[in-house]
Order: C-alpha cells, then sequence, then structure tokens
C-alpha cells in the first residue's frame, strides 16, 4: 500500500514539474531602459483606445550608427500580418507579449535567410493565445495550402501612426509620432544629442578613473 502511495506522490510531482517547464520554456528579455518601456506603455494605451479587436505590440530596434539607435513602436491585428514579418525575441510589458525585430539580423528580401529568428513555437503560441479565431482558420488554410487546396485569406488594413524613438546610447533624445516605414528618414535633435553624450562621457570618465585606483 505504501509502495501505490509513493508511486503516485512521485507521479504527481513528475508531472507538476513538467507543466511547470512548459511555462517556463518561453524565455522573455527584459526590457532594462524604463524610458523605452514607459513609451511601450503610452503606445498600448492608445491602439487600444483606437482599435477595437485584438492586437499585438511589435518594436523595431534599428542601429543607425556606434551610439544612435531608433525604436520604432508599431502594432499588428491580425494572423496573416503576424506570420509576414520575422522576430528575434519577446519581452513582457503589463503581462503583454512585446515583439521585437533587429534590423541588424536581417538579410534584405530574403527572410528564409535571416541570421536567426524567433522559434516558429513562439509564434504559434501568440497567434493561439491573441487571435484565437483567426488561428483557427490560419490553420485551415495551412491545410487547405498542404493539399493544393485554393483557400481565401482576408486581410484589415489597420496602419496606426508609430512612435519613432531616438536614442543616444541610453537617453531618449528625439520623438515622432506618424504613419510611415520604420527606416524613415527623421532629423534628429542634435543639441539634445550632444548633451546626451556630455552626460555619458562624464559618467564614463568617473568610472574609468575609479577603476584605475
Amino acid at each position: 500500500m505504501k509502495i501505490k502511495v509513493i508511486f503516485w506522490i512521485l507521479a504527481t510531482l513528475f508531472l507538476m514539474s513538467c507543466s511547470n517547464r512548459k511555462v517556463k520554456d518561453v524565455t522573455y528579455l527584459v526590457i532594462n531602459n524604463k524610458t523605452l518601456e514607459k513609451e511601450i506603455v503610452e503606445y498600448d494605451n492608445l491602439i487600444d483606445s483606437i482599435c477595437d479587436k485584438s492586437y499585438i505590440i511589435h518594436v523595431y530596434c534599428i542601429e543607425k550608427n556606434d551610439s544612435i539607435t531608433r525604436y520604432v513602436i508599431s502594432a499588428i491585428d491580425g494572423v496573416d500580418i503576424l506570420e509576414m514579418f520575422p522576430y528575434h525575441f519577446i519581452s513582457k510589458v503589463n503581462n503583454k507579449d512585446i515583439l521585437f525585430t533587429m534590423y541588424s539580423g536581417l538579410v534584405k528580401y530574403s527572410k528564409s535567410q535571416n541570421f536567426f529568428k524567433l522559434k516558429d513555437e513562439e509564434i504559434q503560441r501568440i497567434m493561439k493565445n491573441d487571435f484565437p479565431e483567426e488561428y483557427e482558420t490560419y490553420l485551415e488554410n495551412k491545410e487547405k495550402q498542404k493539399n493544393g487546396e485554393h483557400y481565401t485569406v482576408s486581410v484589415s488594413i489597420f496602419e496606426p501612426e508609430m512612435y519613432y524613438l531616438t536614442f543616444n546610447r541610453d537617453k531618449l533624445i528625439n520623438k515622432v509620432v506618424k504613419r510611415g516605414m520604420p527606416n524613415d528618414l527623421l532629423p534628429i535633435d542634435l543639441t539634445l544629442g550632444k548633451v546626451a553624450i556630455k552626460q555619458f562621457m562624464k559618467i564614463d570618465s568617473i568610472y574609468t578613473h575609479k577603476s584605475k585606483l
């Protein structure tokens, strides 16, 4: 009798550990910059106020040079649009998945040859969680495509304004709200840029001086 009880206890613990492991398999990168996180929250609130259906936030990371980086915050409102873009990692803000794409990891005009990508299982998980109804249709269409059958795809035109955030190292020096493409050329306030550089150099100088002591 005791052996049976021990067996069931061990079996239960094993199943629980497997369940926990499945949850932990999703690895989220933590957004360390509070300004960027705040802007994502603000943008999420903006989209929530104008979009009456499910959506997910998508952020582009674009390195302009060794000190200037632009983060372009946008939104995706459907499964078919979601599948078009390459993604590199996921963060979580306000308990919502945030998808990130790094321009430095892209190969132009060849999604299949990018240097790296997010696992397909993660995209499927997001589709299922955020767009459950569309996901069912998506799976049906995939099956039809596999069998060589005809199928229809409906794509909504959802082009909200995007946040173009320009950072000099970790300081936000410019913000533009507009519709456009992620890599649009935008003017930068060089005065703010110079201030940010001076602040960084001052901190870096103090750190270097201390490290020599």
